[in-house]
């Protein structure tokens, strides 16, 4: 399952917009130091979406473009200008998160001259080296860390942020735990009607082993193919057994459709004289 970007509610008139809360609400959920204090901003922000302020003056912040593709170079000049504005304003800044929509290529593969080719990660790898370079000459040491979809789906298929996950994508997020409270409401709507002990396994039920693809589902698989397998092996060798004693009219071309990669054909059989003698003989 992946996240369809283009179903992403409009919030204060654009998804930018909407992107920019999105993350923000998922950083005040992240774990932080106990006696941190979170602070959403409006534009002009400084560079920063939002930030915790840990008890020792310390700032994690984070700042979101929706790129929904890889950065060209402009929107790579919009990224350093936020960084850059961030490093100046928040002089605290120990860990700053950019968050963009896309998860980062990074294929490692080389042209046809032998050099490596610069792909998303590349280009991540080297703005970073370039945003650290910036820190230290202010005296400052920051990390910076990168949330893609994987980063943004991951959290917000926990189980705390499924009711947000239905705002913003207007789609239920089926998680283990939504599947165990519908079976919770099953059993209590129920009542005495349902006793574990009297459970009956019905043969539909396979067909959700195959749905979820279990190992169950595979184990029967396994054993089918065992079954299939013997009679096939059995069939073809009574095919063969009855070639060889003069049946040859359909018996040998229905081995010929059954096993035609197994040498059961009429060449395995006795020579074609043999053959029409035992026919003349019945």
């Amino acid at each position: 399952m992946s996240i369809n970007w283009q179903n992403l509610r409009s919030w204060k008139g654009s998804q930018h917009s909407a992107f920019e809360e999105l993350c923000c609400q998922l950083a005040a959920y992240e774990t932080v130091p106990p006696g941190s204090k979170p602070t959403r901003k409006d534009s002009p922000d400084a560079g920063v979406e939002c930030f915790w302020k840990l008890p020792n003056g310390d700032e994690w912040a984070w700042q979101a473009k929706f790129f929904v593709r890889r950065p060209d170079e402009s929107q790579w000049g919009q990224i350093d200008d936020s960084v850059k504005t961030a490093l100046e304003k928040h002089p605290r800044l120990t860990r700053y998160t950019i968050c963009l929509p896309v998860d980062r290529q990074d294929p490692r593969i080389t042209d046809d001259q032998g050099r490596q080719q610069r792909w998303f990660m590349d280009k991540w790898n080297e703005r970073v080296a370039t945003w650290c370079g910036w820190a230290g000459k202010k005296g400052m040491s920051a990390e910076f860390e990168y949330w893609g979809e994987h980063e943004i789906f991951t959290r917000l298929s926990r189980e705390e942020h499924r009711g947000r996950y239905l705002f913003w994508f207007n789609q239920e997020l089926f998680s283990a735990e939504w599947f165990d409270r519908r079976l919770e409401e099953v059993i209590a709507d129920a009542g005495e009607r349902y006793t574990p002990e009297l459970n009956v396994e019905l043969p539909v039920a396979k067909l959700f082993d195959g749905l979820g693809r279990t190992a169950a589902f595979y184990a029967r698989i396994k054993t089918l193919y065992g079954i299939a397998k013997r009679a096939f092996t059995s069939a073809t060798s009574r095919a063969r057994r009855r070639v060889g004693f003069g049946s040859t009219g359909h018996t040998g071309r229905a081995c010929s459709r059954i096993a035609p990669n197994h040498g059961c054909d009429r060449s395995d059989g006795p020579p074609p004289d043999r053959l029409r003698a035992h026919s003349g003989s019945r």
